[in-house]
C-alpha cells in the first residue's frame, strides 16, 4: 500500500483515539497488510524485539477481529513478541482465542456530546468553576480560522504551549507528543482567554479526529500556570458543547491507568495473582492520578475497559520492557535513542514497508 492508501484507510476505518498517531508520525510505524481483508492493516512500532500495536487495527468494523487474529497468528508462528496497548474488549478476546493473553489495565472515558450531562462525585465542581468564570466575562471559544494564521491566536497558543511544557506536569506518561502544527488542519483548537488581555490564553484544548467513529479525541489540555482555577474545565465543556451543536455523537479522552487491575485472560494460575499485585503496587505510585481526578469531573464511571494484549510465549520480558518504554519514554518519539527503542531515523526501507 502507498502512503496515500494508508492515509485513506486510517481516515475511513481508524476507530481508536491512537489511530491518528499513525498519520501524525508515519516514520515511526511499520505496517502489516492483511491478505484476507484488502486494504486493512495493522500499524505497529518496534520497541526492542517487541512489536507494539496501539488502540486498534485499521479495518472495516465487520473484519476487525479477523484481521487481528490473522496478524497475531502470523506473529506467533514467526515467534515474534507482540504487545497490544489499550485494545477494546472484543479485540482482546479475539486475540486470546488464537493464543495470546490479555489484562485489563487501562480504561477510556467515552461520552455522547449531544446528550452529555456532567455526572459523578466531582461534577458539582465542574459546574461551579464554569459558572463562576462565565459570570466574570471569561471567553471560551473554538479557534478555527485564526489558529492557522501566523499571528493572534496562533502566537498565543505557541506561548501557552511553551509555558505548559516548562511548568506543567512531567511528560513521561503522555502517549502523544505536543506538536500543535503537525497536521493542524485535521485538528481543532479550543481556547479560554484572559478577559483583561485578549492576546493571552489561559487554557487550550487540542482535539483530533477519530474518523472511524465520526468523533473526536480530546487529546492535549494545557493551561497557564498562573490561570485561575477552572479554566481547563471550561475548555473541555466548550469543546463538548461545540461538538453537540454539530450533532457529533462520540468523544473520548485517555486512556488512563485503572485504579486496580481488571480481568486477566489467558494467563496461568500462578502468574495471575503475581501480575495483579505488581500492577496494584505500581498503580498507586503512577503519574496518572491528578489527570484521572480531573476527567472524573467531566465523565463519571463506568469507562470503557481497555486491555494490554501479549503473546504468551514471550511474556513477561519483551512485552513488559516495551510497555515501560512506551509509557515512560514516548516523549522523545524516536528523536533520541532509548533503551529498547528503535529511533525513527534508524528505520530502514525494508522495515517501514514490510508486508507479512
Amino acid at each position: 500500500m502507498t502512503p496515500i492508501e494508508i492515509d485513506s484507510a486510517v481516515r475511513q476505518w481508524g476507530r481508536a483515539a491512537l489511530s491518528f498517531d499513525i498519520l501524525l508520525r508515519p516514520e515511526c510505524y511499520t505496517h502489516f497488510f492483511s491478505r484476507e481483508v484488502p486494504g486493512a492493516l495493522v500499524a505497529y512500532q518496534r520497541f526492542g524485539s517487541c512489536e507494539v500495536v496501539m488502540g486498534d487495527v485499521v479495518a472495516p468494523e465487520s473484519d476487525r477481529l479477523k484481521v487481528v487474529q490473522e496478524y497475531l497468528t502470523d506473529r506467533i508462528a514467526q515467534r515474534r513478541a507482540v504487545l497490544g496497548f489499550s485494545w477494546p474488549k472484543d479485540l482482546a478476546e479475539a486475540a486470546v482465542d488464537v493464543g495470546a493473553a490479555a489484562a485489563q489495565w487501562t480504561a477510556e472515558p467515552e461520552l455522547d456530546p449531544v446528550h452529555y450531562q456532567p455526572s459523578g462525585k466531582h461534577a458539582k465542581k465542574l459546574r461551579s468553576y464554569v459558572r463562576k468564570l462565565r459570570s466574570h466575562g471569561v471567553e471560551a471559544r473554538e479557534m478555527a480560522r485564526t489558529i492557522q494564521a501566523k499571528g493572534g491566536d496562533r502566537i498565543a497558543t505557541e506561548r501557552l504551549v511553551a509555558d505548559w511544557l516548562q511548568h506543567g506536569p512531567p511528560r513521561g506518561s503522555h502517549l502523544l507528543e505536543v506538536e500543535p502544527w503537525v497536521r493542524s488542519n485535521d485538528k481543532r483548537f479550543f481556547g479560554v482567554f484572559d478577559p483583561e488581555a485578549e492576546d493571552r490564553l489561559w487554557s487550550v484544548l487540542i482535539a483530533h479526529p477519530i474518523w472511524g467513529r465520526d468523533g473526536w479525541h480530546l487529546c492535549h489540555l494545557m493551561h497557564d500556570h498562573e490561570a485561575p482555577r477552572g479554566v481547563n474545565e471550561l475548555a473541555v465543556l466548550t469543546a463538548v458543547e461545540t461538538f453537540a451543536a454539530e450533532g457529533c455523537g462520540y468523544a473520548t479522552f485517555g486512556p488512563f491507568a485503572s485504579p486496580e487491575a481488571g480481568p486477566l485472560i489467558g494467563f496461568g494460575s500462578i502468574l495471575k495473582p503475581f501480575l495483579r499485585r505488581v500492577y496494584d503496587a505500581v498503580a498507586t505510585r503512577g503519574g496518572y492520578t491528578h489527570t484521572l481526578e480531573f476527567y472524573e469531573k467531566v465523565q463519571a464511571h463506568p469507562w470503557a475497559d481497555r486491555y494490554m494484549v501479549v503473546t504468551r510465549k514471550h511474556f513477561p520480558l519483551a512485552p513488559l520492557r516495551a510497555l515501560l518504554d512506551l509509557t515512560h519514554a514516548l516523549g522523545t518519539h524516536g528523536r533520541h535513542p532509548i533503551v529498547g527503542h528503535t529511533p525513527s531515523g534508524a528505520l530502514t526501507a525494508e522495515t517501514s514497508q514490510e508486508i507479512a
